[in-house]
C-alpha cells in the first residue's frame, strides 16, 4: 500500500463564505484513501467546523486577529507545517497566500499552491489592509508558489494586470453537488406555508452577506420597482449577518418601506432545503469572481438574474438573464419578463439553467481537476 499524499489547506477563516464552502466541498469529495488532510484556519470565524468535524478531518483553528500579530501568526504556521510535515501546503484566499505561502516556503514544503477566489474590487469597497497584501501577493507570485489556481477566468485577468506572474496559472471553477441541490416543489410549499406567505406569491432569493460589494440595498431597490408595479413579491435574504440583529439592513428595509417584503433568514447550513423554495435567485453585487450561490440555484432550476461581474454571464450562459453593474432598474425588467413569461418557457428556462451545472460543474468532475495538481 502506497502511502498517502499528506495536504494541508490553509484558508483565512472557516466563516460561511464562498470560498470557506468551496473547499469544504472539496476536503468532503476528495479520496480519503489517497490524501491525509490538515486545514489551518487563521482566524477564529469558524461556522463551518462541522463540516470539517462530520468528515473526521484534523484541524487547528488560530486567532490572528491583526497585522500586529503577523511575526506571531507566522511563526505558528511554520511550526504547524514542520510538525505535520505535507507534501503539499495549499492556501486559499490573499492572507492565506502571503503568510502560508512564507511559511511553506521556509519550512522547504515541495509543492505550494495559491488559490485565488477573488476578481476585480472596487477599492473604495474593500479594506485597505486586503489591498495592501494583494499587492504583496502579486510581488511574490512568481517566488512562492509552484502553481496558482483560480476558480474564475475573469481573475485571472484582472490579477495578470495587477502584476501576479506565474508560469502554471490554472482555471478551475466551483463545483456543485447536483444530488444535493435538486428543484422540489414540496420544499417551496412548505417554506410558504411556514412563513404564511400566499401560494401564489413569487419569491425572489438572495444569498448575501454584510459587505458593501454584495450591494444588498440594490436588491431593496429591484424590490421597490417591482412593487410598484403591483407585483406580488418577497424577498428571502440569506446569510451570515442578514438576519433580525443587523439593524443598518433594517433600516434600509424600512427607508424603501419593504418591511413587510423582506424576509431575513441569516446563515443557514442546510441551504439545499432553502433555495428550491425560491422562483428566481438574483445577484446584484458591485464584484463577484464565481459566486458559489449562482451553480446551487441553478441546480435547482431556479433562474438567476445577475450584474455582469466576474464569471457570472458565461455561467448563466445562454439563460442570459444579465445586466450591467448597479442597474437594478434592468435587474427589476429582466426578473419581470420571467415572470409574465409562459409556463412553457418558464420551464425552459429552469431545465436550461440545471443543466448546465450538470454538465459543467458537479463536484465529482471539479474534485478531479483539483487531484491533478495534486499529484507529486
Amino acid at each position: 500500500m502506497t502511502n498517502k499524499t499528506k495536504i494541508m489547506f490553509i484558508i483565512s477563516s472557516l466563516s460561511s463564505g464562498g470560498a470557506e464552502m468551496m473547499l469544504c466541498k472539496i476536503i468532503e469529495n476528495l479520496d480519503k484513501k489517497k490524501y491525509e488532510i490538515f486545514v489551518l484556519s487563521l482566524t477564529s470565524e469558524n461556522e463551518l467546523s462541522y463540516v470539517l468535524n462530520k468528515n473526521k478531518i484534523k484541524f487547528k483553528i488560530l486567532d490572528f486577529r491583526s497585522s500586529f500579530m503577523i511575526l506571531r501568526i507566522l511563526f505558528i504556521l511554520i511550526k504547524e507545517i514542520k510538525n505535520f510535515s505535507p507534501d503539499i501546503v495549499h492556501t486559499w484566499m490573499y492572507h492565506s497566500d502571503l503568510l502560508g505561502g512564507i511559511a511553506a516556503k521556509f519550512v522547504g514544503t515541495k509543492k505550494i499552491i495559491w488559490n485565488v477566489r477573488a476578481c476585480e474590487m472596487d477599492l473604495d469597497k474593500v479594506k485597505f489592509s486586503t489591498i495592501i497584501v494583494r499587492r504583496i501577493c502579486s510581488f511574490f507570485s512568481n517566488r512562492i508558489p509552484n502553481l496558482i489556481l483560480f476558480n474564475s477566468k475573469s481573475a485571472i485577468k484582472s490579477h495578470l494586470k495587477l502584476g501576479y506572474k506565474n508560469p502554471k496559472i490554472k482555471f478551475i471553477p466551483n463545483g456543485f453537488d447536483t444530488k444535493k441541490f435538486v428543484p422540489s416543489e414540496k420544499i417551496r410549499k412548505n417554506f410558504k406555508l411556514q412563513h404564511g406567505i400566499n401560494k401564489n406569491t413569487f419569491l425572489i432569493g438572495m444569498v448575501s452577506r454584510d459587505d458593501p460589494l454584495k450591494n444588498n440595498e440594490g436588491a431593496l431597490k429591484v424590490i421597490t420597482f417591482l412593487k410598484a408595479e403591483n407585483y406580488n413579491i418577497k424577498l428571502v435574504v440569506i446569510g451570515k449577518h442578514m438576519d433580525g440583529n443587523n439593524i443598518k439592513f433594517k433600516n434600509r428595509i424600512i427607508k424603501y418601506n419593504l418591511n413587510n417584503d423582506v424576509i431575513l433568514q441569516g446563515f443557514k447550513k442546510n441551504i439545499e432545503r432553502i433555495i428550491p423554495a425560491f422562483d428566481c435567485l438574483i445577484i446584484p453585487s458591485h464584484a463577484e469572481a464565481f459566486p458559489n450561490v449562482l451553480g446551487e440555484a441553478m441546480s435547482c432550476e431556479i433562474p438567476c438574474v445577475v450584474t455582469d461581474v466576474g464569471d457570472c454571464k458565461s455561467i448563466v450562459s445562454n439563460i442570459g438573464m444579465v445586466v450591467k453593474k448597479n442597474d437594478m432598474s434592468n435587474m427589476a425588467k429582466e426578473i419581470k419578463k420571467y415572470f409574465d413569461s409562459t409556463k412553457i418557457m418558464k420551464n425552459k428556462i429552469k431545465k436550461r439553467a440545471r443543466k448546465i451545472i450538470v454538465k459543467k460543474y458537479n463536484i465529482e468532475k471539479i474534485v478531479k481537476m483539483f487531484e491533478i495538481h495534486y499529484k507529486i
